[in-house]
Order: structure tokens, then C-alpha cells, then sequence
């Protein structure tokens, strides 16, 4: 993440990547994936290439993650520091009415390091600024390089909450991705809280269903 030359030029480069790793633990499938937001379009492009090499993918669960689709008039977001300090203490779960936003990240590390959070690690420099470029390099990846194949399989997929402002993505948008059927759950969350307990109280439950099937 540090390396800007080592990040990848494809969500297809990413996605072998990813798989390589993997292969190093499980050589072999049945695999089962899951990915939250652009990781979950990541494990989608995954679960492709792992049927096209002829493995079998048993599971592929998606967290509010709407397909990648090839939009070269989108305007690409610069993604800041700040901006990452605001996305990591909201997934901290300290925003709401009344949290101050625009912290800086020396501000937002020492908050969710009084919360014991993890992430306050990742609020320093250099890795504050390699996740900002990061994020914007993934926004890239999503609108300018690729487009899905056809998952042959059922997809599960969790939707959380529209935000305020936000478009609307119907679950119907991966069917062309999928050839069996995208089964919907509601997440009864916002996009970055699905990590949080309470939605996860709705979701392990389902994945654990899906695994034990």
C-alpha cells in the first residue's frame, strides 16, 4: 500500500493477486468469499477467474457491493487524509449527531486510540496519505478498467440503508453477473456500518446458514 508502483493497474491484476495469496493457504477449492463494498466487486472478479481455472467457488457472499461498471465520464474523487480520518472513526463507530467531522488524522488517531481501535495505527504518516491514495486509486480501478464476467452460481448479497444524497442501487443491478439467483438480505445499516455489531447480529447468522448448506 506504501508502493505506489507495486499497486495494481486492473481490478483483474488485484483479484489474481488476491488468489495467489490464497492459493498459499488453500491450494484448492471448494473456496467461499466474501467482500464488503469495492472488496466485494473484487471477490465477485475473483470468483470468475477461480471458475475459469476450473475451481469451484461454493459461497459468494457480497456487503453492499453495487457491480463495477466502466463509466469513463465520472469525474475521479481526490480522496485526503481527512477524509480517511472521517471514514475510520465513523467505522469506529463514534460519529453521529453531535461527533465533530473534519478532524485531522492526529485528531481522529488519538480519538479511536481512546477507543482501543486498531485503526488509530493507520492515522500516521506515511500510512495515512498510502490510504487516502489508496481509496483513490481503487475509485480508478472501479470506473475506468473493468467490467464483470458471469458468476455461474447463486450470489448472496446484504444491502444496507441509501444514505442521504447517495444514488440508489437496486440488488437487480448483478443479476447480468450472475447466473443463478441473487438472494437479498437487509442489512438494516448504513454502507460503513456493517462491520458494526448490531449489523452483524443479521449477518453472521445468514452466512452461517449459507456455509452449513
Amino acid at each position: 500500500m506504501t508502493e505506489p508502483g507495486a499497486r495494481p493497474a486492473t481490478v483483474a491484476d488485484m483479484a489474481a493477486d488476491y488468489l495467489e495469496q490464497i492459493r498459499t493457504v488453500q491450494p484448492a477449492g471448494p473456496y467461499h468469499l466474501l467482500g464488503w463494498s469495492f472488496g466485494g466487486a473484487v471477490a465477485h472478479a475473483m470468483a470468475t477467474r477461480l471458475q475459469e481455472q476450473g475451481e469451484q467457488v461454493a459461497l459468494l457472499a457480497l456487503l453492499d457491493s453495487a457491480p463495477l461498471q466502466i463509466d469513463p465520464a465520472r469525474v475521479l474523487p481526490s480522496h485526503t487524509a481527512r477524509d480517511v480520518a472521517d471514514l475510520f472513526v465513523d467505522a469506529a463507530g463514534r460519529s453521529g449527531r453531535g461527533t465533530p467531522t473534519g478532524l485531522d488524522p492526529a485528531e481522529a488517531a488519538e480519538t479511536l486510540r481512546g477507543q482501543g481501535s486498531a485503526l488509530a495505527a493507520l492515522l500516521e504518516e506515511p500510512l495515512v496519505t498510502a490510504v487516502a491514495e489508496t481509496l483513490t486509486d481503487n475509485t480508478r480501478l472501479r470506473w475506468y478498467t473493468f467490467t464483470p464476467g458471469v458468476f455461474a452460481g447463486d450470489l448472496l448479497l446484504f444491502k444496507a440503508e441509501p444514505e442521504r444524497g447517495e444514488p440508489h442501487w437496486p440488488a437487480e443491478a448483478w443479476q447480468p453477473y450472475v447466473s443463478g439467483a441473487v438472494r437479498t438480505h437487509d442489512a438494516h445499516c448504513e454502507h460503513g456500518h456493517m462491520m458494526r455489531p448490531h449489523a452483524l447480529d443479521r449477518i453472521g447468522p445468514v452466512i452461517a446458514a449459507a456455509l452449513a448448506e
